[in-house]
C-alpha cells in the first residue's frame, strides 16, 4: 500500500495553514483511512496544543538518540496519529539539509500502516519548509486574499520553482467567501505566477470562510466533525477529491516521504 503524502504549507503565518492539515486529516480518517500528521515545524511544533493532547516523545527526541520513531508516536484517536517536530530553537538554528533528510527517513520508516500523511511544514521560506514540502507527493500552498499573505505566498512559490524546479503546485485560497470568489484570487495568483516565473498552479477548490472553524476550538474539536452534512465537510470532500485528481507526475527528488 502506497502512502499518500500532502504536504501544506504558506508564505506566512496565520493563513489557516494549520487549521487545513487537522481538518483534513479529520475528514480522511472519517472515511475509515489511516492518517499520521507530521508536525515538521522542528524546533517549534504546536499542532498537538491545538489536539489538547499529550505527546508520547518527538522527533527531536530521536535525533538525539533517546528513543525511536515508533515510541513518539501520538495516537490521537483510532484512525488518526501525529508525530510532533518538538520545541527545542537550537534544533531550528542548526537544522539543514543533511538533519531534513535524516527525518525524512525516520518518518519513511513508519509509514506501512498509514493511507495518508500530511505534512504540515512551517511557515516561510527557509530550508525545512523547502526540503519537507519537495519530497511529498502533493504540495499545497494555503494563501488568503491579504495582500501580504499574496505576496509571500508568490515568493514561496517562486524559490520552489526556481530553486527546487518544483511545478506541480496547488495554491489554495483560504477564508474566501464565496466559490467565485476563491477563484479569482486563484487566478490572479496563477497568472502572475505564469507570466513572471513561468510556473503553472493547480486549483483543487477553496476554503470557505466559516466561524465554525474558531468556534469549534472552544469544544476541543476540529470543525470538520461536526457532521458529515455540515457545509464544511462538504468543502472539504470536495477539496481531497481534487487533491487526489491531479497528476503530479513521477518525482525526480532525492528526498522522498514515500
Amino acid at each position: 500500500m502506497r502512502t499518500e503524502v500532502i504536504g501544506i504549507a504558506s508564505g506566512k503565518g496565520g493563513v489557516g495553514k494549520t487549521t487545513f492539515a487537522i481538518n483534513l486529516a479529520y475528514y480522511y480518517a472519517s472515511l475509515n483511512k489511516k492518517v499520521l500528521i507530521f508536525d515538521a515545524d522542528i524546533g517549534l511544533g504546536n499542532i498537538h496544543i491545538a489536539l489538547k493532547t499529550q505527546l508520547s516523545g518527538t522527533i527531536l527526541d530521536v535525533l538525539d538518540t533517546k528513543t525511536t520513531t515508533t515510541d513518539i508516536i501520538t495516537k490521537i484517536d483510532d484512525n488518526i496519529s501525529l508525530v510532533s517536530g518538538g520545541n527545542a530553537l537550537d534544533q531550528v538554528v542548526s537544522a539543514d539539509s543533511t538533519v531534513n533528510l535524516h527525518i525524512i527517513n525516520l518518518i519513511k520508516e513508519i509509514l506501512d500502516d498509514y493511507d495518508f500523511l500530511i505534512v504540515d511544514v512551517s511557515a516561510g521560506i527557509n530550508a525545512s519548509v523547502l526540503d519537507f514540502l519537495s519530497a511529498c507527493n502533493y504540495k499545497i500552498i494555503v494563501g488568503t486574499k491579504e495582500p501580504s499573505s499574496v505576496a509571500d505566498a508568490y515568493a514561496l512559490i517562486k524559490v520552489l520553482y526556481n530553486k527546487y524546479d518544483i511545478n506541480n503546485l496547488i495554491y489554495l485560497p483560504n477564508m474566501i467567501n464565496s466559490e467565485s470568489d476563491g477563484k479569482a484570487v486563484f487566478e490572479k495568483m496563477k497568472m502572475i505566477s505564469a507570466k513572471y516565473i513561468g510556473c503553472n498552479l493547480f486549483y483543487i477548490g477553496s476554503l470557505i470562510y466559516s466561524t465554525e472553524f474558531s468556534r469549534s476550538w472552544f469544544d476541543s474539536k476540529p470543525a470538520i466533525c461536526l457532521g458529515n452534512t455540515s457545509p464544511i465537510y462538504k468543502n472539504f470532500q470536495d477539496l481531497s477529491k481534487n487533491i487526489c485528481g491531479i497528476d503530479i507526475g513521477e518525482s525526480t527528488k532525492k528526498m522522498q516521504f514515500a
